[in-house]
């Protein structure tokens, strides 16, 4: 911003007009188009080709987190006056919480890395060609090179144009689908669509409102970026445009099935002809560089920021006082070492996110039910809007700091998400009923996802109530 070596008064109001900057035009469109992932779009599909619109809808039930993230945020910005989701963690669960935090957030983010480019690399060659690879590293390269140079300015000022060009090349795929008089959307496939959808739309539902949006830097970062009922009206449309782009790419899957036999991208858009399948290739180039660009962002913020400000040596002498996770109000005690903290991470995160790559592909699927594992975030975060602060004549009957409340939440939903990762995903595909935990809820493929959730979420809540009670 060209203030970061400014002196503290100027510093604050350049944080403040920075503030008012970041509108709604700018936010809004940034908001929808990161969290609409080229893995994301790609899932769309093949859920849609496998369980037809109710696959698309059922995914776009993931984006209810859009609601759940700006209410909490906004409630803990106007109550709290909270600055940063790690320092309200910090200050209220302690150094471990807001560890265990950091960790769950770059699990997140590296996923996102290799995720992403692996689906715009598909479209190059074979895996592991020299062209699928020469994919992988130019898809990663890029928004890192201009994160690099530019942070978050740059990635909001790119998002809003890849969100337009992504709605574009949507729209000129559906009128060529929909020029096709032999695609019928109600259509059946022989032996009708697969069991599950159900079951997926309520995984994503519990998920989307009680814990997946908080181990995403990529979205809570952004509620921090504007006024709160800014971000508020802000996240509330983004969240309503990005399910509807999700379901509106279902119906390139749906006509997929039909067409082509598979909901996978590169098969509709070779079934539609050249020109539409350099469109899909677009839209999902588009998609993984405005995802891509977001993570490398955060990343930076997470370690120039969240963990760079424990460090005193990244302070200047006379501002060494403040120690633990800074947000981006406390620029006066930000200099140039933070920003290259910041930049060294970026470049980290680009290499150590593409490496899973190398792994076999049953490993990375497992990497996958991330949303499983960080389930116990939920609980501690929801009883940050009604915590009562100790301390003053007014506050004296306030809550104690309570590290056990989040270590115990995060913890089960890690063990819950391990033992999913080794038994449950076999289970999907046996049928095994001899699971060491939970139990199937409904049926067909997602029936031991729901049920892994469904009891993971309960014990979380449980686990979280007993750290706080045994704390206080």
């Amino acid at each position: 911003t060209g203030t970061e070596y400014a002196s503290a008064e100027t510093k604050n109001i350049e944080m403040q007009k920075n503030h008012e900057n970041v509108g709604f035009w700018r936010l809004m469109p940034s908001a929808f188009i990161t969290w609409i992932f080229a893995k994301s779009i790609r899932n769309a599909s093949v859920l849609a080709a496998s369980y037809g619109m109710l696959g698309a809808v059922a995914y776009a039930g993931w984006y209810l987190s859009f609601f759940s993230a700006s209410i909490v945020i906004y409630l803990l910005r106007t109550r709290h006056n909270s600055t940063s989701l790690p320092r309200s963690i910090q200050y209220c669960y302690g150094d471990l919480a807001q560890c265990l935090f950091c960790l769950g957030l770059l699990y997140r983010l590296n996923n996102e890395v290799w995720s992403n480019s692996v689906i715009v690399a598909g479209f190059y060659g074979e895996t592991y060609s020299a062209q699928w690879w020469g994919a992988i590293i130019f898809s990663t390269l890029v928004p890192a090179v201009y994160v690099f140079i530019g942070g978050m300015r740059s990635s909001l000022i790119s998002d809003v144009i890849q969100a337009g060009l992504a709605f574009l090349f949507l729209f000129i795929i559906l009128g060529q689908i929909g020029a096709d008089e032999n695609f019928d959307i109600n259509k059946q496939p022989e032996g009708g669509y697969a069991e599950g959808g159900w079951e997926l739309l309520a995984v994503a539902v519990i998920q989307g409102l009680y814990s997946y949006p908080f181990h995403d830097p990529v979205l809570t970062d952004r509620c921090y970026l504007s006024t709160p009922k800014t971000m508020l009206l802000s996240f509330t449309v983004g969240g309503f445009v990005s399910m509807l782009f999700i379901i509106l790419f279902g119906i390139i899957g749906v006509y997929g099935k039909q067409v082509a036999g598979s909901g996978e991208p590169q098969a509709v858009g070779g079934a539609l002809g050249a020109t539409a399948y350099t469109l899909v290739n677009f839209v999902f180039m588009t998609s993984s560089m405005s995802t891509l660009d977001s993570t490398f962002t955060s990343t930076s913020k997470i370690f120039g920021l969240d963990i760079g400000g424990w460090f005193k040596q990244l302070n200047s002498e006379n501002r060494g006082d403040k120690i633990g996770p800074l947000s981006l109000n406390d620029v006066k005690y930000m200099n140039k070492k933070h920003v290259l903290v910041g930049r060294i991470a970026i470049i980290f995160m680009a290499i150590i996110g593409t490496l899973p790559l190398l792994a076999d592909a049953e490993a990375l699927n497992a990497t996958l039910v991330s949303g499983t594992t960080v389930m116990g975030l939920g609980p501690p975060i929801y009883l940050l809007i009604f915590w009562k602060w100790r301390g003053g004549e007014k506050n004296e009957f306030g809550w104690y700091r309570s590290p056990l409340t989040f270590t115990f939440s995060f913890i089960t939903g890690v063990v819950y998400g391990a033992l999913y990762q080794a038994n449950g995903q076999d289970a999907i595909g046996e049928f095994d009923d001899n699971l060491t935990w939970g139990e199937k809820f409904g049926v067909g493929s997602y029936a031991v996802l729901l049920g892994t959730n469904v009891w993971g979420h309960i014990c979380c809540t449980l686990a979280a109530l007993l750290g706080f009670i045994l704390d206080q």
